[in-house]
């Protein structure tokens, strides 16, 4: 058997099992939908696209039909992308002509104008769809240039670029084509991005001129050059974001937008960025380094070719080149480039050393926004260490396990290297069934979810994992989740596929992956974290209580999110936390079931010493013991935070700060002293407002 034919029936497997098993949105319940979010997130950890949206729109006659399977519009960027899925889902790739393609772009072409001239006006509001059309056409003046992906599981076998038109709409247009060989070629490689080679021939001098440093005992060697700031714009005008490390740039669209004093520079000194500005550090595979024109050395071409410091600055030079339209006293204006010059550090590293190096440097020479000790990748400390707890831990009854796939790909590449006949396959699928199956990227949605952010979620994964990963922080070698601790995670993982499962039933019409995330906060919000993981891990799935509530809040907050947005975006609207402070104030009913099973039950009556020693029953209700519950989950530090807060705002009146002090130091003793009633309801309060500020 081929690889490519091997590796076509592996992903036929992982499509049906995504589209049985998993996945929100459109996309659950169809091989279409799940190939196209398979491959879509795949390429979104690549840093290929940006935090893509499956989505399914398709309008018109057969002869002039208009089609688009996702889409994505990337935050600091100006390119569109939209995404065309032709899945055959056969026996065998099927074969692809030019014809056959070019119909596909027609297709995709057609729905690009459609939404370009407000189509959304005729569509029913509410749908995924309508808010795919509608972002796109609402965001028509953000960019300048659109890429359209095609993704098919077909071998495509003509390819003929040049018929194909290069401007629609007034846009610049790019083709991409993924077909099931690239594919393969994609995840084989293990790479965490597509190489990038760069010509720098088409320079006057034949290339750029440098100095080079080789360190053969080291593994590296290292050239110092002075970048036109036009090479810059023309590589970022190519290939987008896609020249930005992940781990890097993930963590740089956490923390902010393109900078004003590097666009200010650009447009009022340009000939001064070289004195001004760091620079950039480059990371390549390889590099072509011999005589230019005049004799000098210098760098003629680039292979592997990734900026892992001075995103921001090459962002800001590409869009300065386009006119920037994001700072007002820069409208209408377009940057001299001719004039702009960046002194760049290119460092040539083995390719098996990428995944080693390019952390460290990309840590140590990030300074205009200092990169924290976070490392995003799936090598990172703590993925490690629950992958470790995975492969150890049996499930309750020691017939299966949950399946932790750190790096994309790798439950299909065991299963293939293990189930070698349908019989070990059986076996394998016993194991590690399918519906056991969590990414690094769905663990993310889990915990952020718990933990109150769902409008992080709503961003996307990209955004949603590096927001993530800075609550993780540092993580020690070696470390594994401690037995409880494990447990509690896939007790987070059951609930929330047990949420994404009841929505599908339900049939939610619209923003099902958004009314999924806003839901899992909602419970962890509403009980105050109190649902008995443990339990649900002991039982593999939610209790019936559990499950009935969840029937009953999901069509309530879905109906409460789609009338909050109002005449805004609502692809935007789920984004912005203020779509969560709406939806968690909503009073969502908790049965007498529910409370009864949450920890520490429902109304309960406890036992206190109080004055003289006198020992007196509290009646504690499920509002104080939510209270509680939430005062128990900040640390000493934050409870001391709150207090500092306090005094320099005037925000806490003196006994408020008393309060506070006290429960900071509860905390600081483990919380071996719990707090009152009293205590609990005006800590809630304080917390409240600490978190608005």
């Amino acid at each position: 058997m081929s690889d490519t034919l091997e590796f076509f029936r592996d992903l036929q497997s992982e499509v049906m099992d995504f589209s049985m098993g998993g996945g929100d949105g459109d996309s659950a319940g169809f091989k279409e939908g799940a190939f196209t979010s398979i491959v879509a997130e795949d390429l979104s950890a690549a840093g290929i696209v940006e935090s893509p949206v499956s989505c399914y729109f398709e309008t018109g006659p057969q002869t002039r039909r208009a089609k688009i399977n996702g889409y994505s519009v990337p935050e600091d960027d100006t390119q569109l992308d939209l995404i065309f899925s032709l899945y055959g889902g056969g026996e065998e790739p099927l074969k692809l002509a030019s014809k056959e393609v070019n119909q596909a772009y027609s297709q995709l072409t057609r729905g690009l104008e459609k939404a370009l001239k407000g189509h959304h006006e005729h569509m029913e509001p509410g749908s995924d769809a309508f808010a795919m059309v509608h972002d796109i056409w609402s965001k028509r003046e953000q960019f300048d240039r659109i890429r359209l992906l095609l993704l098919t599981d077909g071998v495509v076998v003509q390819r003929k670029e040049s018929e194909r038109k290069d401007s629609v709409g007034g846009y610049q247009v790019t083709y991409e084509i993924w077909d099931i060989e690239r594919f393969r070629r994609f995840r084989s490689s293990g790479a965490s991005h597509e190489s990038i080679e760069v010509d720098l021939s088409h320079f006057p001098e034949g290339g750029v001129p440098c100095v080079q440093v080789a360190n053969d005992d080291m593994g590296y060697a290292t050239s110092a050059a002075v970048f036109p700031g036009k090479l810059l714009y023309e590589l970022y005008d190519d290939y987008g974001q896609r020249l930005l490390e992940l781990n890097v740039r993930s963590y740089l669209q956490a923390r902010g937008k393109i900078n004003g004093g590097i666009l200010e520079t650009l447009f009022e000194a340009p000939e001064r960025f070289l004195a001004y500005n760091n620079g950039i550090t480059i990371v390549a595979e390889e590099i072509d380094v011999g005589p230019l024109n005049n004799g000098d050395p210098g760098i003629r071409a680039i292979k592997g070719l990734q900026i892992v410091n001075g995103g921001q600055t090459t962002a800001s030079i590409h869009r300065a080149g386009k006119g920037e339209n994001g700072i007002a006293r820069f409208r209408g204006k377009t940057a001299d480039l001719e004039k702009v010059f960046v002194q760049a550090k290119v460092t040539v590293i083995e390719r098996s050393q990428f995944d080693t190096l390019v952390p460290l440097i990309s840590r140590f020479s990030n300074s205009q926004n200092k990169v924290s000790e976070v490392d995003l990748r799936a090598n990172h400390p703590f993925h490690v260490g629950i992958e470790r707890a995975s492969r150890k831990t049996w499930a309750p009854g020691e017939q299966s396990m949950w399946f932790y796939e750190r790096a994309r790909g790798s439950y299909q590449t065991k299963k293939a290297a293990e189930a070698s006949t349908p019989a070990r396959k059986r076996d394998f699928e016993k194991r590690y069934p399918p519906s056991q199956k969590f990414s690094k990227e769905d663990l993310a949605r889990y915990e952020n979810c718990w933990h109150g952010e769902p409008h992080i979620v709503s961003r996307g994964g990209q955004k949603n994992f590096a927001s993530f990963m800075t609550r993780v922080g540092n993580t020690e070698e070696g470390w594994v989740p401690a037995a409880d601790e494990y447990r509690d995670l896939i007790g987070r993982a059951i609930l929330y596929k047990q949420i994404q499962k009841t929505a599908r039933d339900l049939q939610i019409p619209a923003f099902r992956a958004n009314v999924v995330s806003y839901t899992m906060a909602s419970i962890a919000h509403q009980t105050a974290k109190r649902i008995d993981l443990q339990t649900i891990w002991d039982n593999q799935k939610v209790s019936p209580a559990l499950a009935e509530t969840l029937e009953e809040w999901i069509p309530l907050i879905e109906r409460e999110m789609v009338r909050s947005v109002g005449e805004r975006n609502p692809t935007e609207w789920f984004k912005n936390k203020g779509c969560w402070d709406v939806v968690q104030t909503m009073d969502l009913p908790v049965s007498s079931a529910l409370s009864g099973e949450l920890i520490g039950g429902a109304d309960v009556v406890v036992k206190k010493r109080g004055r003289g020693g006198k020992v007196m029953e509290i009646s504690l209700s499920v509002e104080d013991q939510n209270n509680i519950a939430r005062c128990r989950e900040l640390s000493s530090g934050e409870w001391h935070e709150i207090v500092e807060w306090g005094a320099e705002t005037g925000s806490l009146k003196a006994w408020q700060s008393g309060i506070a002090s006290t429960l900071s130091g509860y905390a600081a003793g483990g919380w071996s002293k719990s707090p009152s009633p009293k205590q609990a309801k005006h800590g809630c309060a304080m917390i409240e407002a600490w978190k608005k500020r």
